[in-house]
């Protein structure tokens, strides 16, 4: 874990000395999490949640930008089971790499991207509601055994459309993991987190 968080700093203290479009992000989040086995699907439905972070933005052309953002997001999901079970919240520190093509329109800019994420799992929390009693919180378990609950590492693919607008760009997209986040190879966990986010850029010399 501080291997990877002090890689990605190391990284964005390098490009944010380099920045044409060096900013701050943050936004509201809805997300799942789809779980199920050989037998049975476990009935979720979408949690509220947030990001909060920093972004680059690297201009190839005026047309395409690569973009950088580190986030913490908090994500999970809330379930409608017959079980005791509420929710989970889960905590990620979230590597996002995505490549924005652009539609110039004078004044705004329209764009349409696509990319990765890389994350690392810091808080895992379920929360347990038991009939006349108080509500409960657990800690989860993160490790790669079968007896853990979590991955720590999620791995997934970006869409997402929005707006340049001077130095604001707003954007709505969709996240999701492509590899099972259950150390139990006989479950399959899996996030999926759409979202609402506005960037504000420093020193816009784009």
């Amino acid at each position: 874990m501080k291997r990877f968080i002090t890689t990605v700093l190391v990284l964005f203290l390098f490009l944010s000395l380099n920045a044409q479009r060096f900013g701050v992000q943050g936004g509201g989040m809805l997300s799942n999490m789809k779980w199920r086995n050989d037998y049975f699907t476990l009935n979720t439905t979408v949690k509220p949640g947030f990001l909060l972070g920093v972004t680059y933005d690297l201009p190839l052309k005026n047309t395409m930008a690569l973009n950088f953002a580190l986030n913490y997001k908090c994500v999970g999901a809330a379930f409608i089971d017959s079980t005791d079970l509420a929710s989970v919240r889960l905590g990620y520190v979230n590597l996002d790499i995505a490549y924005d093509y652009i539609f110039d329109m004078n004044k705004y800019k329209l764009y349409a991207e696509g990319g990765g994420y890389f994350g690392y799992l810091v808080r895992a929390q379920s929360v347990w509601k038991h009939k006349d009693q108080d509500t409960k919180t657990e800690n989860l378990n993160i490790g790669t055994n079968d007896s853990d609950d979590i991955l720590p590492m999620d791995v997934g693919v970006t869409f997402g459309v929005g707006v340049y607008y001077g130095v604001w760009k707003f954007g709505i997209g969709y996240q999701s993991s492509i590899i099972n986040l259950s150390p139990d190879k006989n479950h399959v966990l899996r996030n999926q987190m759409g979202f609402l986010r506005a960037t504000y850029f420093f020193g816009n010399k784009k």
